[in-house]
């Protein structure tokens, strides 16, 4: 059986924190959110680049007010991922890749403006490094779309452990934004009617990271891909 995935732009993943700030305060032994708000007051080994964050970000109570707030509770872990990973000299591939996560959760909480700068700083990332164009590839354009959020199982990914008892392939697009549309069925083998209609439900449901094409991020770009089935299964919806 298949993980558990983001589904819809409704249901986000949730970075994990007590209800109220002010229950450190009572019995801070008791509370994570103690531990929660000493980590967010750390210095970080953080570079000078605005896109990555915003200009109220370092004010007290800004602070105080992002921790009970999960897109900001999850963007602040993942800024720490990557500011601890520049300061250790992490490969450029690496560094870029958080930097796109951060998007991603951007994305996912439809802040898209805020995304595609962010996934610009990740290509340029790569560009000024003058890493490989399978780098390149690798975080934006690889042949099964990444689906967020990408530290989840990927849930149109092959499942390597497993022999495939059928295959679906299928057409779609992915708009700047990390939305499909266009979802076609070009071809199948040994595959239901319903496993059709589920993996057709399933790339409508999630979100994509955005791809480049020509080095650009399109306003949609077209997708082929073959999906895998296994057994008597069908593809797993998105549940959180």
């Amino acid at each position: 059986m298949r993980a558990r995935y983001y589904k819809g732009p409704t249901a986000r993943p949730v970075a994990m924190a007590p209800a109220y700030v002010g229950a450190s305060s009572l019995e801070p032994w008791r509370s994570r959110i103690a531990a929660v708000a000493q980590l967010a007051a750390w210095e970080l080994p953080y570079p000078n680049e605005p896109s990555l964050e915003g200009d109220d970000d370092d004010h007290v109570f800004t602070k105080q007010v992002h921790i009970m707030d999960p897109y900001h509770r999850g963007r602040q872990s993942l800024r720490r991922l990557y500011a601890y990973g520049a300061a250790s000299s992490n490969s450029s591939l690496r560094q870029a890749e958080a930097v796109a996560q951060m998007a991603d959760w951007d994305l996912l909480y439809s802040h898209n403006g805020r995304a595609i700068e962010s996934y610009e700083v990740a290509r340029a990332m790569l560009e000024d490094a003058a890493s490989p164009a399978s780098s390149v590839e690798q975080l934006f354009a690889p042949p099964t779309p990444v689906v967020l959020p990408a530290f989840q199982p990927n849930p149109l990914a092959r499942d390597e452990t497993r022999p495939a008892t059928g295959y679906i392939d299928v057409a779609f697009e992915i708009t700047k934004y990390g939305r499909s549309r266009a979802v076609e069925i070009l071809d199948a083998a040994n595959a239901s009617h319903a496993a059709k209609q589920d993996l057709v439900a399933l790339i409508r449901t999630n979100r994509y990271r955005p791809r480049l094409t020509d080095g650009v991020f399109a306003d949609a770009t077209p997708v082929r891909m073959r999906y895998y089935l296994y057994g008597s299964s069908s593809p797993t919806l998105a549940t959180n």
